[in-house]
């Protein structure tokens, strides 16, 4: 009898942990969190989101950067100087991405771009949310 009760114990704990991670899964897909924070000296853009979006939104922003170099990995962690000469750091990885535009750098063409950049991938993450 006490195997039986052990037996059904440990498959309700598995059960329960498999639902749980599946609902957690489930979940975490599908939620956006967009972070935008300005300083006198920089401006940051963190987005998480599904990772099935990945491709998407790098490939928006390339568009919008007008670069076709910047996203050739699916993982970035480096200082990038684009062809206008704006120089930005960027983090990525699949569901994740990190931009900051330090304002001492660059210019104010560069800053506005970036700005408008961040609004932009807003607005693309908020339309499938």
């Amino acid at each position: 009898m006490r195997k039986i009760f052990l037996v059904l114990l440990i498959c309700v704990i598995c059960m329960t942990a498999f639902v749980a991670h599946i609902t957690h899964k489930i979940f975490w897909n599908h939620n956006v969190a967009i972070k935008v924070n300005e300083t006198e000296n920089s401006y940051r853009i963190y987005a998480a989101y599904d990772k099935n979006r990945t491709e998407d939104i790098q490939n928006y922003i390339d568009a919008k950067l007008k670069s076709n170099h910047i996203f050739r990995n699916a993982k970035i962690d480096a200082d990038i100087i684009l062809d206008d000469h704006t120089d930005i750091y960027v983090k990525c990885s699949p569901g994740r991405l990190l931009i900051k535009l330090d304002k001492n750098k660059n210019d104010l063409e560069a800053y506005a771009r970036i700005k408008s950049l961040g609004e932009g991938i807003k607005q693309k993450l908020a339309q499938n949310e």
